[in-house]
Parts: structure tokens; sequence; C-alpha cells
């Protein structure tokens, strides 16, 4: 009451001075004019208004572009506060803006009346009429100065009161002051520019509110603020003066006075509209803004303030020119800019990167850019375009809604583009706002194009100058700690490799990256939270473990350290790729011991985490941990956690054929219980089981880490000496213990879940949440998966969910972040044993259950769980579009995946340990014929999500599993899936079909294959024996026939569409296997005593099979060895090799004494010449083979069909069986029982052949061999001729290198000097593995000489100068690894002298092994010292000549 008296009488004083009455209507408006900018401005017409005090200066309304807000003292910096100046009301005195502002003024004529009322026009009027207004504006500018006087006087004196006595019922009063505002001024101290365009918003809402603001700022400002004010003042004056000039001028030209009818919208209440519908720029919602060639406008470089996930410019030069090239800063501050055409779709959306998309191409790069004629551009763009929404959907669908900013252009010539963009978003997209921001000055409102959008989409008149206004309210600058550079391990030492801040944020879209340093800000609140929620079940984040250093909130499990000797012993060290498994039960720690592994490790060798995301494909991360391999040259340790085998294993096989050392640490989940802690080597690769329980060891840890960290209460002391007790007698999980000291009054995870359910059993319907919870606990416990808030806004009551904080208090404490998604708002249930509750209370509801204690769901649970998953099916996909990539990924790893996965599959053939056929969650919904309640899932999941095709193909494989006699059921679902799949890539070519299309296609043709073996098996059985006998032969193998022909085509084309890098040994043995099935029913029915008896007496279709069977399986068995790794091979290998060799050996009377026409009948008694040689468990390769008169046949065969390779236009083979044909013919001609030497030239002749009709990688790799061993020659004699050939071959080998499987391993060896082809001394043709780069000693092999050349500072690669006498005068580097050297690491050992054999790869060319410095002896005459390789007996002095015998180092 007490302001509003004080108000009431400065008026009156006012008025009163003036010789006017005062108004007694509330609601009459003040009256001002607008200047150039349209902003209200208020003046006098006295000089300048000056009190014996200093005067408050005046923020103004209507602020020239080209002024700048003066600074305020510091001390009233941190005395503001946020308030709303919003609010009806008027004022007889001048606006000003809260909280030291600076009033910018309109230059009004002497006696003109002020109008508060935005934009307005002048009318025409005649003198007189102009000298009443000037008369009245006179007026109305004195009546404000005195007022402002008056004002000034008394607030001045209020505030010497309230410095005096500024108690607590000062504050009270200014927060209810505050409080009686409506909107709210966000003011930081690190964005004072933000602060005062707010409240210069603000206060053009109310002149009452503008008066309350003076107050409150006289309140708050200091003694400074008042001095600000009155210099302020006398350039108010000056402003109006020069104001009042120009509209003097105006209205001599014939100007018009405005009208109050004419006077626009209120610019505020546009811009606060437009605020709202972009959601205030706020964190949580994906932004896209869409824009043509636009003007630079006051505060134009706040749009880099907004994180945009996407920018779609129609300027061709906006990177030099345009918006891009003005704001490229400010957006690489907060993210990493990555700049396409409307070329590009292959790219990825992150919420810390922005795509900046230009739409008519980039103007350095001519084949982008594009005309503006309409037709043409929509023509080329519009499919592009199509899919590059795709990519923006991807990562939005229900986790980021939308909002699109059109900035609409004032030139007409994009308008049609513009609406193509908008309406191809709105069709593709989800969950979208558009809001187009229209110019004011645009010149025509009603155009046909923006009034279609009118229809749909949000149309705001808003200048661009405004637009940026309210983004420079909304979006303050973050301010960053990060160095210019990231510091890792590198192999100098200094661990500063050359990564930016830009490196950093693009390695961080697929890899979080373990760097010796973490800038980010992590308060101690922030820490303490996190980490109580850890033990509760969340995931510690590396930013917490940075902010701990070295406290960890996790412990040393038992295995920690042989897992961490292991690794840095048998990889680090020694710069060694692999593989090291870590399986784990749900829920026992996996996750956090490998975490706290590669936590240890970071500062060995760059470490990093392979982030879980829908987009990410293999090239993509593979570049990533090759770049950082190049920066570091130290072997990076990546961890894998829950991630499918098959990618995992690409990754690794596509880093080492890029000559990067990978040591993959890979984590996986193992459903049967892991009793106790063990581990299993097996060839390279090593794996460890961590138990489901915490050892003894680990309780005491456990127990002493909680007393030492935290100050427990009665209640949590007693629950830890409960727990510890309970550890010495019975299994306790981590998680378990874990909840015993940080949740009170524990007592069991089954009471601790009913806490939070808080289930009312009188009542047979569960709450929303409750279904929410269910939902998330399914796909958590059987998919390890996690689901997007917004996916439960159509449950009732949860419409307004977009993040984890809008979710119901109920669901807070079990409802964590999926840190490891890098989707945003992905929640998961916090722990897996929290899930199996859930569901096990949930389920069975309203019945009453029992706790169940097993790993698996209790008995009432699995009653349920059918209906559960339909349920939950169903509500997916009405929440998600009907070809949602996220929601069908979900859904395959919840339904679809198997685990167990480390024994390989095992569908092909009975073996000692078999996968499991099915999910888990199929196994568990029925065991019982006829298992209603598997098909009914699978049906509900091909009906709901008809377009992935691999639902139908899983359906299909399960009637094949479940209900074999519905064949026709099980086919047709089949057909379907792989016409659908086929009909995606039509018209693609093979390098734009995605790894993960080629992988979908791979199992639907495996899966194909394997249901129509199991049609066969009724009649030939799956193992030799089993085959059964039938009364009618010949008519059952012809129709067996056309079935097997079907299943090996579809196993070839799985092979064929297999990824590099993806191979299995079951896609060889699948084909074998249905091959060797027919054999076995031959054999068993047929009537003869063998199966190539038959051969020789029967000319019918099913002897034909037959016979191409052994030339095909003979090929399969090779390429299976060649390609396969032996790690990666399971026992059903090893069965086919055994059924093979039963079936084919040493059957008597099938040599075959004459060479038959044709290079298949050839190559058919090659392969039978090999089946003598078969053993069980080993098939009869070459290397096996004993008789010099077999290989005489087998070489003499393979010569003549090379010679009809070579004179047929047309060979009757393919180009692979050729190429084979040819590497067996290199090899045999080299075998210790072929009696006949041949030259290196006319090998030569051979394979210049050999490559120019085939062309293969193999074929140019034996070209720079032999091309090398001609080079080199014998005694010094080489040719610098050849060896320049065989360099540029040699880059060619290296390039092609990427496309051939295991190109690391050396193929050959360089041999003992002779002049023959045996010269080159073959190698491990069926791969094992070189520990340590050392070989066996073989006399066979030459010892060279080198010298190691400079730098020679990198572990993980150097080189060696190849001695080739003195006279040769071209250097051939030859690459080794120091690390598994013996003291030849680092720099100092440059130029050392060593010894080493020779080999040929294809990942390098030339390879030195056994690499060691070279010894010397003492000359007895000369005594200088003379170099000696180990296998020499005798030296030669290079000075006096003399020769003299040496011992020989073994």
């Amino acid at each position: 009451m007490g302001q509003k008296k004080r108000k009431q009488k400065q008026r009156q004083k006012a008025k009163a001075e003036t010789g006017e009455q005062l108004s007694e209507t509330k609601d009459e408006p003040s009256s001002s004019l607008l200047g150039e900018t349209g902003q209200s401005s208020v003046e006098t017409a006295q000089p300048s208004v000056e009190t014996e005090q200093s005067s408050v200066e005046l923020s103004g309304i209507g602020q020239r572009d080209g002024q700048t807000d003066r600074e305020l003292p510091s001390e009233t910096k941190h005395k503001t506060e946020k308030r709303n100046l919003s609010g009806p009301g008027d004022m007889a005195g001048p606006a000003c803006v809260y909280n030291h502002g600076a009033l910018n003024s309109v230059n009004l004529f002497p006696g003109a009346k002020l109008v508060n009322h935005g934009s307005i026009s002048l009318p025409s009027v005649c003198a007189d009429e102009m000298r009443k207004l000037e008369t009245c504006l006179a007026a109305d500018i004195e009546t404000s100065t005195i007022y402002i006087r008056h004002t000034v006087e008394d607030t001045e004196k209020e505030l010497k009161a309230c410095n005096q006595d500024c108690t607590n019922e000062v504050l009270s009063t200014m927060k209810k002051t505050t409080e009686s505002v409506n909107s709210e001024i966000q003011l930081t101290e690190t964005n004072l520019a933000a602060n005062i365009e707010k409240s210069k918003i603000d206060i053009m809402t109310s002149v009452e509110g503008t008066e309350m603001a003076l107050k409150d700022c006289i309140y708050d400002c200091s003694t400074g603020v008042v001095s600000t004010m009155k210099k302020h003042t006398e350039s108010v004056n000056s402003d109006i003066k020069s104001t009042l000039q120009e509209i003097r001028h105006s209205l001599k030209s014939g100007a018009v006075l405005p009208s109050v009818d004419n006077i626009a919208p209120s610019r505020m209440l546009v811009m606060n509209s437009f605020r709202d519908r972009m959601k205030q720029f706020k964190s949580g919602h994906g932004f896209i803004l869409l824009t043509d060639e636009i003007e630079f406008v006051q505060n134009i470089d706040c749009l880099g303030f907004v994180n945009w996930l996407a920018v779609f410019d129609f300027d061709k030069r906006g990177w030099e020119t345009g918006l891009l090239s003005r704001i490229k800063d400010r957006l690489q501050q907060n993210a990493y800019l990555n700049h396409v055409c409307w070329q590009d779709t292959k790219f990825s959306i992150l919420d810390d990167k922005v795509t900046w998309i230009s739409l008519m191409g980039i103007s350095n790069r001519p084949d982008t850019v594009l005309d503006n004629d309409f037709n043409k551009w929509k023509r080329k763009v519009k499919a592009n375009l199509t899919q590059q929404m795709n990519q923006i959907k991807k990562f939005s669908e229900l986790c980021t809604p939308l909002t699109v900013l059109v900035i609409w252009p004032l030139s007409a010539t994009k308008y049609g583009h513009i609406r193509v963009v908008i309406e191809t978003m709105t069709e593709t997209l989800d969950d979208i706002d558009v809001v187009v921001a229209v110019p004011s000055n645009h010149p025509n409102p009603d155009e046909s194009n923006l009034s279609l959008l009118k229809e749909y989409y949000t149309i705001i008149p808003i200048d661009l100058q405004d637009v940026c206004k309210v983004i420079m309210t909304q979006c303050s600058p973050k301010a960053h700690n990060s160095p210019t550079i990231c510091k890792l391990p590198t192999s100098d030492g200094f661990n500063c490799p050359i990564i930016t801040i830009d490196d950093a944020k693009w390695l961080h879209e697929d890899l979080a990256v373990l760097y010796l340093d973490s800038y980010e800000d992590y308060s101690i609140e922030q820490l303490e939270k996190e980490e109580k929620m850890f033990y509760k079940g969340g995931t510690l984040s590396w930013a917490a473990r940075y902010a701990g250093r070295s406290t960890h909130a996790d412990i040393e499990r038992d295995n920690h350290k042989r897992i961490l000797n292991y690794i840095k012993s048998r990889h680090i060290h020694v710069c060694k790729s692999g593989i090291i498994k870590l399986y784990h039960n749900p829920g026992s720690g996996g996750t956090t011991l490998a975490q706290r592994i590669v936590w240890d490790l970071k500062e060995e060798t760059p470490c990093v985490h392979v982030k879980h995301r829908l987009g990410s494909s293999v090239p993509d991360i593979c570049n990533k941990m090759k770049h950082l391999h190049d920066k570091t040259h130290l072997p990076i340790l990546a961890l894998f956690d829950g991630e499918d085998d098959q990618r995992v294993e690409s990754i690794l096989q596509t880093l080492q054929r890029e000559s990067v050392c990978i040591i993959v640490l890979y984590i996986q989940r193992y459903w049967p219980y892991i009793h106790f802690n063990e581990e299993n080597t097996r060839n390279n690769c090593q794996t460890f089981f961590l138990q489901n329980h915490v050892s003894c060891q680990e309780a005491k840890l456990l127990e002493r880490q909680h007393r030492k960290d935290q100050s427990l209460s009665r209640e949590q002391e007693r629950s830890l000496s409960k727990v510890i007790s309970k550890c010495l007698t019975d299994k306790v999980s981590l998680f378990e213990f874990g909840l015993a000291v940080h949740s009170y009054n524990y007592n069991g995870l089954s009471k601790y879940v009913a806490d939070y359910l808080k289930l009312d059993r009188n009542k047979n319907q569960l709450q929303s949440w409750h279904k929410a919870l269910s939902y998330l606990s399914l796909v958590y416990f059987f998919g390890q998966s996690s689901l997007p808030c917004r996916l439960f806004a159509d449950l009732p009551g949860m419409e307004h969910i977009y993040c984890i904080d809008d979710f119901p208090m109920e669901m807070h404490g079990i409802v964590v972040s999926d840190t490891n998604d890098r989707k945003p708002n992905m929640v998961r249930i916090s722990h897996y044993l929290v899930a199996k509750e859930i569901l096990n209370q949930l389920l069975p509801f309203p019945k009453q259950t029992k706790e169940d204690i097993s790993p698996y769901l209790s008995v009432d649970a699995k009653r349920n769980l059918e209906k559960i998953s339909v349920e939950f099916i169903v509500f997916a996909r009405r929440s998600t579009a009907e070809h949602s990539s996220s929601m069908a990924h979900i859904m395959t790893k919840t339904f679809i995946t198997r685990n167990n996965k480390q024994v390989g599959e095992t569908e092909v053939m009975e073996s000692k340990k078999k996968r499991p056929q099915l999910s888990p969650l199929i196994e568990q919904a029925s065991s019982k014929p006829p298992f209603t309640e598997r098909f009914n899932i699978y049906q509900k999941l091909t009906e709901y999500f008809p377009k992935v095709a691999q639902f139908k193909a899983h359906l299909g494989r399960l009637f094949s599993i479940c209900r074999p006699e519905q064949e026709d059921c099980a086919e047709k679902h089949l057909c379907t899936a792989l016409e659908e799949s086929l009909a995606e890539t039509r018209d693609l070519v093979e390098d734009e079909i995605s790894n993960s299309k080629k992988i979908e296609l791979m199992h639907i043709y495996h899966m194909y294959g394997s249901m129509i073996k199991r049609k066969l098996s009724k009649y030939t059985g799956i193992a030799h024996g089993e085959s059964k006998r039938v009364e009618d032969f010949d008519n059952v193998s012809k129709l067996l026939i056309t079935d097997i022909q079907r299943a090996c085509s579809y196993f070839t084309d799985c092979r064929k569409v297999t990824p590099l890098g993806s191979e299995q040994c079951f896609y060889y043995v699948s084909e074998i296997h249905v091959r060797l099935m027919f054999c076995e029913f031959v054999n068993t029915n047929s009537g003869y005593q063998n199966v190539l008896e038959f051969l020789d007496k029967k000319d019918n279709e099913a002897a034909d099979f037959i016979r191409d069977s052994c030339i095909v399986m003979d090929e399969l068995f090779l390429e299976c060895f060649s390609v396969i790794e032996p790690e990666h091979m399971d026992d059903s290998i090893g069965n086919c090799q055994e059924w093979y060799s039963t079936l084919f050996q040493r059957i008597p009377g099938y040599f075959i004494p004459n060479i038959a026409d044709g290079v298949q009948s050839r190559r058919l008694e090659i392969a039978r010449i090999k089946m003598k040689y078969s053993q069980p468990k080993k098939y009869g390769v070459l290397e096996l083979i004993t008789n010099a008169n077999d290989i005489q046949q087998i070489a003499k065969r393979y010569e003549m069909n090379i010679e009809e390779y070579e004179t047929q236009e047309n060979p009757s083979v393919t180009k692979v069986q050729m190429n084979m044909d040819y590497m067996e013919w290199m090899y045999i001609i080299r075998h210790k029982h072929y009696n006949t030497p041949v030259g290196i030239e006319h090998v030569l002749q051979k394979v210049e052949l050999w490559h120019e009709n085939v062309r293969s990688p193999q074929s140019l790799f034996y070209l720079f061999v032999l091309k090398s061993l001609l080079g080199f020659g014998l005694e010094s004699n080489g040719s610098h001729v050849l060896l320049i050939e065989a360099k540029k071959l040699r880059d060619k080998v290296l390039k092609y290198s990427r496309h051939v499987a295991k190109p690391k391993y050396p193929r050959e060896w360089l041999g003992l000097p002779r002049d023959d082809i045996r010269r080159l001394y073959p190698g491990l043709r069926f791969f094992g593995q070189i520990e340590g780069r050392d070989i066996t000693s073989d006399e066979h092999l030459e010892i060279r000489k080198g010298t190691i050349l400079p730098p020679n500072d990198k572990l993980s690669s150097g080189n060696i100068d190849l001695d080739l006498g003195p006279n040769n005068r071209f250097s051939v580097s030859v690459f080794f690894i120091p690390a598994r050297t013996e003291n030849l690491k680092g720099p100092l050992n440059k130029g050392v002298r060593v010894e080493f054999v020779l080999g040929f790869s294809l990942s390098h060319g030339y390879e030195a092994f056994n690499v060691k410095r070279i010894s010397t002896v003492e000359c007895p005459v000369c005594k200088i010292a003379i170099e000696k390789r180990s296998s020499d007996k005798q030296v030669k002095c290079q000075k006096c000549g003399r020769i003299f015998k040496v011992g020989r180092v073994s």
C-alpha cells in the first residue's frame, strides 16, 4: 500500500507542476513514438535533469543497433535477482529496464505527444493541429521530466534508509515484490549482455511493471548506478532533440501521424510466444535450423549458442561468407561440427554434434553445386533428403522431441525449396514441431507457399534480430576448461599425441577415450550421488572415476590382477593383438570389473570404451581406433560390453588388416550359473569367468571400504555385520551387499523391491508406472537393453514424460539413466536382479508369490511371460513408427538374440556343448509342445513389426525347430523374409549395402538352408550311421537332390554376402555337412559297397551330385582352413573331417590310372587322391601326402588345368576355382616329394598369366614375391630394376590386403640360396599363431643381415634396411616389431646391425622375424670385428679376404 500511495503522490506532483490534471482512468495508455528501431522511448524538452544526488541510469527500450549497454560496477552484478517484469498496468513516467540497463530514446520534436503502442505511421495535419500536438507533446515531456526528478529524489532517500537498516523485513518485501511479476528474468554473471536484453524485452510488457522494476533496481544497485544514470540522462536529451528534428522534417514533407487503430501487436508478446514455441531452447529437446542466405543483424552470433542437431542451409557459400562462417567457432566450442552437402547420406546424428547440410551444394565442391531451378533441384535432392531425415530419425525417435526453426527469407526464390524440406521432415520424423519465423517487413505475408504452411505449422511474425535476442536470453555460452591438446600414452614417452579438441569430439561419437587428464567439471555432490546410485545397481561413469582420482567406489575383485597381468604381459608389452573374453552371470559385477581393469591400464596404453550406438558402423569405429593408433603408436585396449560377437570379431579383423594392434576386452553375459572364478586358454583367445557371488576376501575389502569412506549409522552397521556373516556361510551377490549397507532396513531383495512396488493385491489392475517397470524389466533382464523415456508417454497419467526426472517418484529409486547408450533419455532398471524380482512380483499379480533365488524367473512368472511379451510388443508398436530401427533393435535383443556365443554355431552338427537354439525369453516362455506361447510371441512380433524381415525368418526357424511337421509354414515365412530383405538391396551395388544389412541377409540365408537341412535329416540323419533305409532309393534320391541343391545354394549365398571379418566356421561346415548327409544316404541305400563304387558304376543325377560334392568339399575345407583362425574353429569342423574320412579314406579300387579330359574331371581325380590321406579330425591336404607318385599325378593334373586356363577364352570353371588351382600348383611344385626343379623365371611367367586372367590379391602377391627373389639375386647379383618393380607391386599388395582374410600371416619365406623355386619356402597355408614373432628354427630359411632405420621410436612398428651387397643402389625396407625383440626398442637402437629371417605377407610385404643383434668375431690377422650370423660356420674378412671357421650359435 505504501508503494502505491507514493506513486500516486509522484504523479500528482508531476501533473501539478505542468499545470495538467491527474487522469483518473488507470487504463489510459501513455503516449510515445517509435524511433528508427521501432522501440518506444521517452524524451524531455529540457536539457537534462540533475539533482543534488547522482541520478539513476535508465535503460531504454529501443536501443539502436550500434549502441552498447554501459557496464555496471562490479558490486552491483552480485546483487541481481531473477524477476518477471511482465504484467498489465500503465505509468506516467518514463520506461526503464530493471537492473542497470541503458535507455534508448526516440527523438521527438517539442510538443509531440508520447504514444507507447509499437509501430505507427504519421497522418497529415494542418499547421494548427501541429502546434497543438507540439504543445501536448511538450507538456507530456515536461511532466515526464519532472516525474523522473521526483522519482530519483524519492528513491535516493529510500536507498539511504535501506542502507542504514537492511534487515530481513526489507528482504522479505523484496521477495514479495519479485513474486508479483509474471515472468522471471534469467540473469547470470557470465553473460551480462544477455541479462540486459532480457530486461529490455520484459520491461516493454507493462508500464506499471517498469515502475516496480525501477524501485527494485534502486534497492539492488549501488551509488555507482546513480552516477551512471546521470550521465545517461544527458545522452537521452541529446537523442530526443535529434529525433524531434527528424519528425519535424517528416511532417514538413507530408508524412502521416500515427493513429491508435493502426498500432501493431506488442513485440514482447510475439517474442514470448516464439520463446514458448521453441520450448525455451531447453536441453533434452532437439533443435533443427532451416535457413537461406541471411543478413548479419545484431547478435547474429547467438545462433551459435544453440545445440542444433542439424542445420539445413541453402547458402552454397555459407562456409565462406554466410552464416556458417560467422558462427562456426561458437558451434565448435560446444560440439563437433560436421559439414556435408545434399549428396551425403552416411553420417550420424548425435546430441554433441552439429551436422550442417548444404542443400544447394558447397561452393568449393563444384560437383555438388545446384542451380536454383526448383524442379531440377527437387529431382536431384528429394531421395537423399529423405535418407538424411532418416538419419535424424534414428537418433531422435522416442528419445528427443524435435523443434524446427525456419528463418523465412525475404527473397521468393527458395520458397518452394523450403516447403519441400519442411514437408519431408514432417513425413519422416515423429514428434516434431515446426516454427516459421517470418520477418515483419515481409513483402507479401499471404504468399501461396506460406499460406499452405499456415494450415499445419506455427507462423510467427518476428524479425531475425528478435529471434537472436530470445536465443541470447535462453542459451548462454558455456565455459570450457578443456586444453587444446588431449594427453594419452605414446610410444615416445612424452604422452602428447597430436589430438586436438576437434579430434576428441569426433572420437567421442563412438568411443569413450580414457585420457590421462579429465577437464570435466564434476562436483563432490555429483560424485556422492553417483556413488550412492552405484551401490544400488547403477553404473559408475568414467567422469566419476576421474573425479574420485585415487579413491575407488569399487573394490579389487579376486581375478582383477590375473586379468590385468595377462593383458600387460601377453599383449601390451609385446604389441600383440588379441581378444580377452570375460563371461559373467548377470548382476555379478562383470562390467565394473572390466572398467576397473581398463582404468588401471589407461596410463600404460591408450584405452577406449566402445559405446552402444545403433547408427555406428564398423568402418566408423575402426577409423577412430586407427586414428588413435597412428597418433600414439601403441596398442589400443578396447572395452566391448554386451556387443554382438560377430560385430566385435569384424572390428578386430578389420583393424588387424590395417596393421593396427588392437586388444579387445570383451564382456558377455553368461546364463549358466558360475560357481567359481576360472580361466581357459584356447589358442589366441583367453577366457575368464567371474563368479556370481563375492568371496570372503572380497567381502572383507567391501567391509573395510564402507567403514573407511563413510560414517555408518547404527542400522547400517548392523546390516553390514549381518551380510558379512552371511558371506561366510552362504552366497551373497555384490549388488545385495551394496543394498544391505546403503538401503535402510534392507531385509532381502524381495522385500526391497516390494517396498518400491507397493502392490495392492485387493485390486486387479496395475498402475501405469507398474506397467512401465514391467516393460523396463523385461528388456533389461532378457535383452540387457534400455528404453526411451518418451515411449511411456502413451500410458495413462504419464503423458508428459520426456526424461528420467519426469517419472513418478515411486520409480526413481530403481530406474537409472543408461550411460552406455549414446542416445539421450534412455533408462533402464538399476540392476539385473532387481529386474528379475520386479518380473517375479508383477507378472503373477494379484497372486502372492514366494521369493525365488534361482537365476531364472519363477514358475508363476514364466506362466505370464507370454502375456507381458505380447502386451509389450503391441504397446511398443503403438508408440513408435512401423519401421522404427531403434525399437526393432531392442526387440531383437530381447526376443531374438541368443547367449553363450563363445561355443559357436552348433546347429550344423551334434557337438559336445550346444549353443541354445532360442533366446532365453523364448526358451522360458514355454518348454513343452506344442510351444503355443513361443509362437504367439513371434507371430505378434511379425504382425506388429512387418517391415523387419528377420522377425519373419525367425518365425520360420521356430516352426522348423518346434513344429518340424509344419514344413510349409516354415518355408513360407523364410521365403517371405528373404524376398523382403533382398528387395531392400536390389538397386544397390555391393559397396552401398551396409554391414548390418549384409549380416541380416547372411543369417536369413543360413536359416533357410538349415531349415531345408532339418527337413532332409528325416531321411539322411545328421551323423555317420544315422541314415534311414528306404525301399525306393532312386525316386527318394531324386526328391532329396532338389532340396539339397537348394540348401547348398543358400549356404553359398550366405558366404558370398558375409562382410569381410565376419566369417564363421559354420558357414563352410553347413554346406559340407549337407553334402555328407546325402553321401551317407547313398552309402546306406544304393546297394553298392561304398560311395566311390557307386560313382564308378552309376551315371545319374545322384552320382553327378556326389562327384561335384567331392570337388566342392575339397575347396570348402581348404577355404575354411585358410580363412578361419584356429581359435574360431569349433568341434563341428572336426566332426565333418572324421565323417569325410570314414566315407572316403582308403577305399580299394578307386585309383584312376588314366588322366581324364576336362578341368572338373581332373579336379575330381585330385580330390580322390587326397581322400587317401584324410584322417579323423584332419583333412587330406597336400602337406599330408607322403607318396611321390601321388604328388606327381596331382601336379600333372594341375599343370594341364593351368594350360587350359591360359589357352581358352572362356574356361569351364569360375575364377575362384582357377585361383585355387594356381595356388595349389604353387605349393606342390615345392613339395618335398616333387622331384623336378622348376626355375623362378618359368614360375614368374605362369604367375603373370595367372594375374592377367584372374587378377586376384594372391596372384598380385606372388608377382611381388617372385620379382623380389629375382631382384635380391644370388651372391649380390640382383637387379635393381626388378626391385623397383617389386616396390610398386608391394604398394598394390598393401592396398589389396584390406580385402583378404588374415593378411598379417607370412605366406612365404626366403629360403636358402638356390636358383630354382625352392628358394621360396612355403609358409603357413592353414593358419596358426606365430608367438612373439619368433618362428621355429628351420635349416631351410636364410638368415639375412640389415640395419635398424631411424627413428625407431615406435614399439609396434619399425624398419630394417636389408643388406643386398655392395653393388646395390636400391634400398629395401623390412618391417619388424621392436616390442617383440630383446633390447632393440627405442631410438637408442637406431643404426644397430641385426640378423633376421625374412617373410612375405600381404599386410607389410617384407617382414622380419627372429630379429636379434648380430654378433661379431675378431679376424686373427687384421684384428677387426667381423659380423657373424648365428647360422654361419665360417666367415670371411672383408679386409684381408681370409676365411676362417667359427662356432655356430644354436
